[in-house]
């Protein structure tokens, strides 16, 4: 008897956990950007990574300069949408970047995502001739969340 109680406690607890896991609202986790290297054809570490010990250099990149690799001129936007565990979700995720003019350079709707085991989902932006687009801001806006962030990217001798 009393091993049946220590099980079904087991049981009860382990549904708990999946429960609560589940019921984890989706939500913005990070803004990634990455930079495409025209030379090697490979993107960049995140440049907007908080780790960083200083914030990116943006200046030239189209040379590769500043704290470019080599030259590169499109970036990658990466908006991370996290929730509990693998998830199929079915509400919008808008992704927009304006230049320093407030003029939007790029836009994606991503209508519905399914999460990984792991409870993660990658929603990419592809930004074309960025490379002296000067000050960016990259938006994002998903369940009543909107995450913001910024890159400059200027150009000059």
């Amino acid at each position: 008897m009393k091993v049946w109680a220590a099980l079904l406690l087991a049981a009860g607890l382990s549904t708990s956990a999946t429960a609560q896991e589940a019921n984890e609202s989706p939500s913005i986790s990070e803004i990634r950007v990455h930079l495409y290297y025209t030379l090697s054809g490979v993107l960049s570490e995140n440049v907007l990574d908080p780790r960083r010990e200083r914030e990116f250099a943006g200046w030239n990149v189209i040379i590769g300069e500043g704290d470019a690799r080599e030259p590169a001129d499109d970036l990658l936007v990466d908006v991370v949408v996290q929730t509990g565990g693998h998830d199929f979700i079915d509400v919008p995720l808008v992704i927009w970047v304006t230049n320093g003019e407030g003029e939007t350079i790029g836009s994606r709707t991503v209508r519905t995502m399914l999460t990984s085991d792991d409870g993660v989902v990658h929603n990419p932006l592809w930004l074309e001739n960025v490379g002296c687009a000067g000050t960016l801001t990259f938006n994002a806006r998903f369940r009543g969340q909107h995450r913001t962030a910024e890159l400059e990217l200027a150009c000059g001798e």
